[in-house]
């Protein structure tokens, strides 16, 4: 008999630990998507145009920081992610440059401090606030524009040092 609950008892123990390993890599499987730069393209519903305001964060999970690049203005800040896509950023701090872009650094600001929620999905990240049905801020990848350059003279250079062309084109 007591064979029989030992051997009950490993087994229960056993799932419970096989549980919470799987529920590790889930968290981390969820998480692991936000890592990196992201864009900001909508605040809100109103959308953010590329060429323009180019607001930028980078989440990064190993220290759990989050910072960027506003108008005009870096931030940087701390975060925690929860289960559940369950997010706490704070102590937001910001460079305190004058420009005319500091409205939406604002802003910006203000939806990070409010995000309790995040999900990413079909390669955007959604951030939203406690019962906002409306996503505060909607991230996409940052890209490579090279719209507008055709027929132009433009040359990419190495960063450091002295200017090395890398490649170039008409």
């Amino acid at each position: 008999m007591s064979k029989r609950i030992g051997i009950i008892a490993a087994l229960v123990s056993a799932l419970v630990l096989l549980s919470a390993c799987g529920a590790r890599q889930t968290k981390q499987s969820i998480y692991k998507d936000i890592e990196g730069k992201w864009r900001v393209a909508a605040m809100g519903e109103n959308k953010i145009a590329p060429e323009k305001d180019q607001l930028q964060l980078t989440f990064d999970l190993r220290s759990g920081r989050v910072g960027g690049y506003g108008v005009c203005n870096s931030f940087g800040g701390s975060f925690v992610l929860r289960p559940n896509g369950k997010v706490h950023i704070k102590d937001i701090m910001t460079t305190m440059v004058g420009c005319d872009g500091n409205i939406l650094e604002t802003a910006l600001n203000r939806a990070l401090e409010n995000t309790e929620r995040i999900e990413v999905k079909d390669g955007k990240a959604y951030l939203y606030g406690a019962n906002d049905p409306v996503a505060l801020l909607t991230l996409e990848r940052p890209e490579h524009n090279t719209e507008g350059v055709s027929g132009t003279r433009w040359g990419f250079f190495s960063g450091g040092g002295p200017r090395k062309r890398l490649f170039a084109g008409k």
